[in-house]
């Protein structure tokens, strides 16, 4: 829009400085000023977004790197949490099989031992018994060493009846008869006696080989729980450890988030503060130009007032006659801005 002398005349004398205001903004530079502000805050507002841009783009690579060191870390720990656990199951296997061998080792040698428990538990439950023990009596009378050891016993003692001259006496009979009992009763407790010696010897095999093997499972299930507990208290280390790495990474995401919420806001405030100082600079820009209109309107009626509107109003209407003819025919104020306006 160009500049128009007639409507800044006009405007004067209708009271209308904000037309005349418009009309000097053409040539005053406040729309050339005004779009050197808006480029600028244009021109500022790009980079504040693209640094918006950057920000948000460093914390999701920095999020990026967090997440990938924790999953390297838990990664670490759980592979390392796993091999302990086949190293110490490996190690309790091993540690089984050789407590059995031993186990079986000792088995082996008290095996016959407690086996006389079942080879003669029978006989002496037998012999307990009067019928039982009876049997064991002819049994033992039947016998070859019951026969011989007679023997002996009876020609021992008819040699001493002889000496006495008691050869065919009822004492020589009678005593025959009590060498036949007595030896028949010491054979067959004897017998006796030792079944049970040998029953007692195979339930202190039962005994021992119970023992050992109590011990073998005593000892294996302790050392399977203590393996198992170590186990547990190394799993809930790794729990924890991967606990406080959660934490680390968690308090390490939101001390970046934090910071790029604290850039965002700088970059926010950096763009409030240069909005508002370009409205404060449209502002300005639109008060200079009012207050460059109103000098030259007051500079234009100051001139025709005095009678030198001739000098100014040549120069702006470019010389012509017309101008000065008007001056010279003396005409006043309001006739003036008529004949300017005509």
């Amino acid at each position: 829009m160009g500049f128009s002398l007639k409507r800044a005349f006009k405007a004067v004398a209708t009271g209308g400085l904000s037309e005349a205001g418009n009309a000097w903004d053409s040539v005053s530079g406040k729309n050339a000023a005004d779009r050197a502000n808006k480029k600028s805050l244009e021109s500022l507002s790009g980079r504040i977004r693209q640094g918006q841009e950057l920000s948000t783009e460093a914390l999701a690579n920095q999020q990026g790197v967090l997440d990938r060191t924790f999953a390297d870390q838990r990664g670490q720990m759980q592979d390392g949490l796993a091999d302990a656990n086949i190293a110490d199951r490996q190690a309790l296997a091993e540690y089984m099989q050789a407590q059995g061998a031993n186990r079986d080792q000792i088995s082996a040698m008290l095996s016959p031992q407690a086996d006389l428990q079942g080879q003669f538990m029978g006989s002496v439950a037998d012999a307990s018994t009067l019928d039982g023990y009876g049997n064991m009596l002819n049994d033992v009378r039947q016998s070859d060493t019951y026969n011989s050891l007679l023997g002996e016993r009876m020609d021992a003692a008819q040699n001493q009846f002889a000496d006495a001259g008691l050869r065919r006496s009822t004492t020589a009979g009678e005593g025959a008869a009590d060498i036949a009992q007595s030896t028949l009763m010491d054979l067959g407790n004897q017998a006796y006696n030792r079944q049970l010696g040998m029953l007692n010897m195979g339930n202190q095999g039962v005994n021992n080989l119970a023992n050992v093997t109590n011990a073998f499972n005593t000892n294996m299930n302790a050392t399977n729980m203590n393996t198992q507990n170590m186990m547990n208290q190394r799993g809930y280390g790794n729990a924890l450890g991967i606990s406080d790495l959660m934490g680390q990474r968690g308090a390490n995401l939101t001390r970046l988030q934090g910071q790029d919420a604290a850039n965002q806001m700088n970059l926010l405030g950096q763009l409030g503060q240069a909005e508002s100082a370009s409205i404060m600079q449209q502002g300005q820009n639109a008060m200079n130009s009012r207050m460059a209109g109103l000098n030259l309107a007051g500079q234009i009626g100051g001139a025709a007032l005095t009678g030198g509107a001739s000098l100014g109003l040549s120069g702006l209407l470019g010389g012509g006659g017309g101008g000065n003819q008007i001056a010279q025919q003396g005409m006043g104020n309001q006739g003036f801005f008529n004949g300017m306006m005509g």
